[in-house]
């Protein structure tokens, strides 16, 4: 299962696009929202515990799954 990481800022047009990737790789999807780039690095503790539990035990985040900077 892949997971992708996607931050929108209320363009429509790139969490579309993040839903339309996500659903053709069968993966999962974690939105994020807010103005900031590079959410990962934000140091935002719903995006570190996300993506800590992904890459420690290969758990996808549920459907629907969203954070706020």
């Amino acid at each position: 299962m892949r997971t992708r990481l996607s931050r929108s800022i209320v363009a429509s047009s790139s969490a579309s696009s993040a839903w339309t990737l996500a659903r053709t790789l069968r993966g999962s999807l974690l939105t994020v929202e807010g103005e900031q780039h590079g959410a990962l690095m934000a140091g935002n503790a719903c995006v570190s515990r996300t993506v800590a539990a992904y890459l420690v035990a290969l758990k996808s985040p549920s459907e629907g799954a969203r954070c706020k900077l």
